[in-house]
């Protein structure tokens, strides 16, 4: 997953968490005009150098450095933190729907939790209420 300050987001399913499943689903997404903050992952690390992405790993749990405060994920974790609570009810999700269940939740997020009929439908259609960002 990444999300900007902004709150735009995207995620993906990762087949394997290696660089290249990384590079698959944030190649033109994340790019060097980007600082990535990360947890240190080897993948996510690997991705930003071959990418040439300057990358900020952060001391666990994820909270910024003494000398960089503005750089965090925190914007990640409080997604994270409400997509298990917004998951919690289901008793678990099989693998193989994950990212319908993430396609959902980005729309939720999107629609600002108050959505109206017609924001549904807009984005059942594909019209970029909630599009998810990927590469052309």
């Amino acid at each position: 997953m990444a999300r900007d300050r902004s709150g735009q987001t995207t995620d993906a399913v990762l087949p394997k968490l290696d660089r290249t499943s990384v590079t698959a689903a944030l190649s033109g997404v994340v790019t060097p005009e980007n600082q990535l903050c990360c947890d240190g992952g080897k993948a996510i690390v690997s991705f930003a150098r071959k990418q040439q992405i300057p990358c900020c790993i952060l001391p666990k749990p994820g909270g910024p450095r003494p000398e960089a405060p503005n750089l965090h994920i925190n914007n990640v974790n409080g997604y994270h933190g409400r997509l298990k609570e917004w998951l919690r009810p289901f008793h678990g999700v099989a693998t193989k729907y994950l990212d319908r269940y993430l396609g959902w939740r980005r729309t939720i997020e999107a629609l600002d939790n108050d959505p109206v009929p017609q924001d549904w439908l807009r984005s059942a259609l594909g019209m970029p209420v909630c599009q998810q960002l990927t590469q052309a």
